[in-house]
């Protein structure tokens, strides 16, 4: 079992992805990207929210569990939720620059500067 702090692995990442794209019933359901910048900006936000509060949003629905096949489904992927999740705050804690949304971060693991003035952060995901 897998450190609840740890990061999710690319094929974590893309396992999540092809989740939320083809496995939830939902046509409001959060890409990785979205959903991504979506759990940055709940890390760094002025207030803790519980997952009960943001849960439904990701899947595009009023329920805070997709329907799934299984318990095990369910349960799997839950955990690749938090585990994401939990990987970001854990980020935040010990350098910024690793906890950066997909996509804002260089092939070293630095912080992109690809546009100058704009801090990236979760908050200006649209600098770019």
């Amino acid at each position: 079992m897998a450190d609840p702090s740890e990061p999710l692995s690319d094929e974590e990442l893309q396992e999540l992805d092809r989740i939320l794209l083809h496995e939830v019933d939902s046509n409001d359901s959060m890409v990785i990207d979205t959903f991504d910048g979506f759990l940055h900006a709940i890390a760094i936000g002025p207030t803790t929210l519980h997952p009960k509060q943001w849960l439904p949003k990701v899947w595009g629905m009023d329920t805070m569990l997709p329907p799934m096949k299984s318990t095990d489904q369910l349960t799997h992927v839950l955990g690749l939720v938090m585990r994401h999740f939990n990987g970001i705050i854990s980020g935040f804690r010990r350098t910024r620059a690793s906890s950066l949304p997909i996509g804002k971060q260089s092939p070293t693991g630095a912080a992109s500067t690809s546009t100058p003035g704009c801090e990236p952060t979760a908050l200006s995901l649209a600098c770019n």
